[in-house]
């Protein structure tokens, strides 16, 4: 049994990395039918909501293309009880990290006046870690009913189990997904059908802060202004492609599949049947560079197809600054639409 879970990526940072579920793919209302614009009306609630997770990206002085790449979050259900939770992604500094760098879990539960409330959860749960996270993915990679946690970061990926119990259990070498690197967002997707969820992590570009570009020092950036140097000038990743082997297991198939082939940095990625033949398929965003979209056309086999259909570069024939993606159909046609 394959278990569907909303999540919510936001944008933190300026940068759209986030957290990806695997995307329900169901036809929007058409025009006209549902509520009237009108109606509806969001109000801030942050205060009253008990959500005090703090961002944490590097120094203030921001001299690295680091610093600047943290801020997933998902919303998910991960106990069960019918109502969404929150968790985030969070980054820290190289020196003297501050008490509220870390990941957060925060539990949806009823607040004093009614109303639902957040309360931070993390430590009961297990999924106290502190480190440079970037973005994640929710899906019950194991099928026992319950959301697991992919975090994607720069160092080692990790993966977390949901015992179903309140608490987490960190199985990322056991699992074989503790990939090095600079991952920067992930998605599950069944690939092949067969009803356990794989695993894509989109990575960034190669980084050390013990030799860091320019030597440090402030590269010249967007209209000649000073800014931290990257991603031009910066030797990129390739991303990883897991295959979910159904006994909590996964097998590695980026060579297989030839996407290591391509060595771009990554930001984004969703799984999305593009064509409709029944099978999902991956398109990735890349900053800076040519997005991918790879064509599945069954037993592992994946055809890179952006520039054919027209989803590689802008409308001018540029590479842009990929960041976020997702898919849907906006216009109710019964394709999906990036």
């Amino acid at each position: 049994m394959k278990s569907r879970y909303l999540s919510v990526g936001l944008i933190l940072m300026g940068w759209a990395l986030g957290c990806s579920p695997q995307p329900e793919e169901r036809p929007l209302p058409a025009p006209g039918r549902g509520l009237a614009a009108k109606s509806l009306r969001f109000v801030d609630v942050t205060a009253q909501s008990g959500l005090d997770f703090v961002q944490v990206s590097g120094s203030p002085a921001q001299r690295y293309i680091l610093e600047a790449m943290t801020g997933g979050v998902a919303f998910l259900d991960y106990d069960n009880d019918g109502y969404l939770d929150a968790f985030f992604v969070n980054g820290t500094r190289q020196e003297a990290p501050p008490p509220e760098a870390g990941n957060r879990l925060y539990h949806n539960v009823p607040g004093p006046d009614g109303n639902r409330v957040f309360r931070d959860v993390t430590d009961a749960a297990g999924l106290r870690h502190s480190g440079w996270g970037t973005g994640c993915a929710t899906g019950d990679y194991d099928n026992d009913g319950d959301v697991d946690f992919f975090v994607a970061g720069w160092g080692p990926d990790l993966l977390y189990r949901n015992e179903g119990n309140g608490t987490f259990t960190d199985v990322t070498i056991a699992a074989g997904v503790g990939a090095k690197g600079w991952g920067a967002s992930a998605a599950f997707g069944d690939l092949d059908l067969d009803g356990y969820l794989d695993l894509y992590v989109t990575h960034y570009l190669v980084f050390d802060p013990a030799s860091p570009p320019n030597a440090g020092q402030p590269c010249r950036g967007y209209k000649g202004l000073e800014t931290f140097c990257g991603p031009h000038g910066m030797t990129a990743q390739a991303d990883v492609l897991y295959r979910n082997l159904g006994d909590g297991l996964f097998a590695d198939m980026s060579a297989a599949t030839g996407i290591d082939q391509y060595r771009y940095p990554g930001l984004g990625v969703v799984f999305t049947d593009y064509d409709g033949d029944g099978d999902p398929d991956i398109y990735a965003a890349n900053d800076s560079q040519p997005n991918l979209l790879f064509r599945n056309d069954g037993n592992w086999r994946l055809q890179e197809v952006a520039a054919f259909a027209g989803v590689a570069y802008s409308e001018e024939g540029r590479s842009q600054a990929g960041m976020g993606v997702d898919a849907g159909d906006y216009d109710n046609d019964g394709d999906m639409d990036l």
